[in-house]
């Protein structure tokens, strides 16, 4: 008769109230809470990691940008105006102003909502060939 008196009161909890009923629910609400909060934490890093990708792939495109247009005014050293691409999802608009004896170019490359914009400065040498003189990136 003892023992049974003992398992009824295990760790002062009367196992006969429904006490029971409650510990299993504040446990299961617990963990759940902790499964929520875990999901939302990898989500935004997952966030934060597909947004910087994001960055990456527009300064490159960017860049990328730049090269393009001094290949083609490697084949045409009279061309001027503007060109623009599409590339995976990807838009690069390039914009060719020549100022005296300087070409500037500018390349802008989107992505979603990232943005990058690169400006260079091409001067034609001595040998026929651009040489980039200034290469600066410009911020929205």
């Amino acid at each position: 008769m003892a023992k049974n008196c003992s398992l009824k009161k295990f760790f002062g909890i009367n196992w006969e109230s429904g006490n029971v009923s409650l510990l299993i629910l504040l446990v299961t609400f617990s963990l759940s809470w902790m499964g929520v909060q875990t999901f939302i934490l990898i989500s935004s890093q997952e966030r934060i990691v597909v947004c910087e990708a994001q960055k990456i792939k527009t300064a490159y495109m960017a860049d990328s940008g730049l090269e393009y247009a001094k290949a083609v005014l490697a084949h045409d050293p009279s061309w001027q105006g503007s060109i623009q691409y599409d590339s995976e999802g990807m838009v690069v608009e390039i914009d060719v102003i020549r100022a005296n004896d300087v070409t500037q170019i500018t390349s802008r490359a989107t992505m979603g909502n990232m943005k990058q914009c690169r400006v260079g400065e091409l001067v034609l040498g001595e040998d026929g060939k651009y040489d980039l003189t200034g290469y600066r990136y410009v911020y929205d």
